[in-house]
């Protein structure tokens, strides 16, 4: 949302890191300003913990804060403090029902305060007069709806922005479902002022409101506010260009870091690309047909669930002795590597795909000590819709000596109804941390509590042969068995071979369950177990028919 508000005024941001602050006592349940304007014991904590001078600090409170806000810690700042429910009226009943603040544009009201804007009600209302700590906050007036043509004075009045309109202090209350507002609703701080024969709000002169009902520092609905001002923009890229603290946090487009930050969809050019350097990616990468990537002897972080790779039919991804995972210190799941292919058409032989890859499949070849960390799916082999609304299949996978750790999934294997001839071997699939669990307790979703996480998924795919992998969770006490633990394999109407001598055995470790299997009980779905290991697992296999 932050990223989509500003865009239109050519301001963007990316998430550099994220902490954690294990202490409770920094939660303003009082507020965050006390009766005389000044800051809470609280806020004013949380306002000097972890700081950074590199950037703008923004601390999310957890859901518990259920009166919900939002503060930035002056006008401008390189701070602000946001979240908990949209708080709810109860001589408001349009207020109630919506969303944690992280998920609305109140993070973008507030950056705006940072980057130098007021409310666009400023200096009519109590609250907002007193901000004059800073000697950036000069005190003012409240601003006319008319001023005389070529005149000034709409600089030094209300939010010294004059595109935008005159705002009586308008309340959330006061605003219908489409934007409309009634004319005399506003905050109870605000300045009384004339009243027309229909008991509406007029300013000093007798003028009508017209106030800015979409504009993100009003305080009009959620649904409601979209806009930045033409001068709104100019006031904040002012304070970046003039206020050291605000140009600490810029990074240029030349600067090296940031030339290996991909903020853009980006596809692979026909032909071979290798990528021998670190890189960071927060979006959608896509190998197309005719092309192939190599990813080799590097790290490849990726940031949040819009960060993936898409490699279509025809086309192959390589990654030998390479690390793919987000960032250490964002831990969000990025969304993996999905491999599209033909439900119908058979699998080349190894050999072959392995040098050539597949006309008719995406073909992911794994190996070498590589480590795929922190995805949703590591790998999946995806069952895409056609264009008559049918789920295909049929990615290649082959995977071979290497590591999948903390994903929620690690590989999935879809719909597929011909020759298969994926191969996942000498592999070592592990849980160590429940990265992501944090994230729940701030209202950022990661995935629903009753998903369950599962390192090998196979769907009506096909035969697939697994052997010499490991499959383990060193989680201990204090977590949900099945939520958490996970299950090694999960197997559904698909005929695999696990294991079969000791050469391909496949050790299972402290689990939910080993091996999962749902079948019809029909010849092309039979699965082999054979010659495996099963240590403190729940369930060492569950068969349901």
């Amino acid at each position: 949302t932050l990223q989509n508000d500003f865009a239109p005024k050519n301001i963007s941001f990316f998430v550099e890191c994220i902490e954690f602050i294990d202490n409770s006592a920094y939660v303003p349940y009082s507020g965050f300003v006390m009766p005389n304007g000044q800051l809470t014991t609280q806020t004013a904590n949380i306002f000097q913990t972890n700081r950074h001078a590199d950037g703008i600090d923004i601390y999310i409170l957890p859901r518990a804060y259920a009166s919900g806000g939002g503060l930035a810690e002056n006008i401008p700042a390189s701070a602000v403090i946001i979240g908990g429910i949209f708080p709810s009226i109860s001589t408001c009943p349009e207020s109630s029902g919506f969303k944690v603040l992280t998920e609305s544009h109140t993070l973008t009201h507030e950056i705006g305060h940072c980057l130098g804007l007021f409310h666009t009600f400023h200096g009519t209302c109590a609250g907002e007069v007193n901000i004059t700590a800073n000697p950036n906050n000069p005190s003012t007036f409240p601003e006319l709806v008319n001023y005389p043509p070529s005149s000034e004075a709409c600089l030094s009045a209300g939010d010294f922005v004059c595109d935008t309109d005159a705002d009586p202090g308008i309340a959330l209350c006061g605003v219908n479902n489409n934007c409309e507002w009634d004319g005399i609703t506003i905050r109870n701080d605000c300045v009384t002022m004339n009243f027309d024969s229909n008991g509406a709000l007029l300013d000093a002169n007798n003028d009508s409101y017209t106030p800015p009902l979409h504009n993100f520092m009003s305080y009009s609905r959620q649904t409601c506010v979209n806009e930045f001002t033409t001068g709104q923009r100019g006031r904040m890229v002012y304070h970046i260009s003039n206020l050291p603290f605000l140009q600490n946090t810029l990074v240029e487009d030349d600067d090296p870091q940031i030339a290996t930050y991909f903020f853009e969809p980006i596809t692979i050019p026909i032909g071979t690309t290798n990528w021998t350097s670190p890189k960071r990616f927060y979006a959608q990468i896509t190998v197309p047909s005719g092309a192939t990537l190599n990813i080799t002897n590097t790290n490849i972080e990726f940031v949040g669930q819009t960060a993936s790779i898409v490699v279509k039919k025809g086309g192959i991804l390589r990654i030998t002795n390479a690390t793919l995972k987000a960032p250490d210190c964002i831990p969000m799941y990025w969304n993996g590597i999905s491999i599209e292919g033909n439900t119908n058409q058979p699998h080349p032989m190894p050999a072959a795909y392995l040098a050539n890859g597949s006309t008719h499949h995406g073909t992911v070849i794994v190996r070498n000590n590589s480590t795929i960390k922190n995805a949703l799916a590591a790998l999946h082999s995806v069952a895409v819709t056609d264009v008559v609304g049918v789920y295909v299949g049929g990615g290649i996978v082959n995977v071979t000596s290497s590591l999948f750790e903390d994903n929620f999934n690690d590989i999935v294997l879809d719909n597929f109804n011909s020759t298969q001839r994926s191969v996942i071997q000498s592999c070592q699939f592990i849980t160590a941390t429940n990265f992501t669990e944090q994230f729940s307790n701030v209202g950022l979703t990661v995935f629903s509590p009753t998903e369950k996480r599962t390192h090998i998924a196979l769907n009506q795919c096909g035969m697939v042969r697994l052997g010499a992998n490991t499959f383990a969770n060193s989680q201990n006490s204090g977590i949900d068995l099945e939520v958490y633990k996970g299950t090694g394999i999960v197997a559904a109407n698909a005929g695999i071979r696990i294991g079969q001598g000791s050469a391909n055995k496949n050790t299972f470790s402290n689990l939910f369950k080993g091996i999962d299997v749902y079948s019809t009980l029909s010849a092309t779905n039979i699965t082999t177990i054979e010659d495996n290991e099963f240590l403190n697992v729940h369930l060492l296999a569950a068969l349901t028919f």
